[in-house]
């Protein structure tokens, strides 16, 4: 996966996720929704065979950026934690 920053700001970050489709985006946004500090977020897929899918995040009080790196961290963690799982009921 590619990862693009189409907006860079304190407060206000627009990623593209090249070479996966909206489920990641989604499950991140989902993580992100968690958080305090978030002011808007949304997940934006022009055409599933034309774009990316895009996620764009606006916080208040917080940095926009380290949210989104936090936010991935901690979705790691679940994932390595359902494969754990599943692991062990195989």
């Amino acid at each position: 996966m590619k990862i693009e920053f189409v907006v860079e700001e304190k407060d206000h970050v627009e990623v593209l996720f090249h070479g996966e489709d909206v489920t990641f985006a989604n499950a991140l946004r989902d993580k992100i929704m968690q958080e305090s500090g978030v002011e808007f977020i949304a997940v934006v897929r022009e055409h599933p065979t034309a774009k990316p899918p895009k996620l764009i995040l606006k916080t208040k009080g917080k940095s926009a950026k380290e949210l989104l790196k936090s936010a991935a961290k901690e979705l790691q963690k679940d994932m390595h934690a359902i494969a754990a799982f599943a692991k062990r009921k195989a």
